[in-house]
């Protein structure tokens, strides 16, 4: 389990050490959606199943 936590951290120091908590909660999220992550932050995190939503709608 450690290992899987810590092999993203590997790949992405600068994201983890900006956002460490939200980024544990969203790893395969971010890994898949790298650049809405950089540009929405925010509402990613909060809203991750809406945002996935509203980006298929608009």
């Amino acid at each position: 389990m450690r290992y899987t936590l810590f092999f993203p951290y590997c790949l992405f120091p600068i994201a983890y050490s900006l956002f460490p908590i939200t980024y544990y909660l969203f790893p395969i999220a971010y890994s898949l959606l790298p650049i809405p992550y950089s540009l929405l932050p925010i509402t990613y995190y909060l809203l991750p199943i809406p945002y996935s939503l509203l980006k298929e709608i608009g």
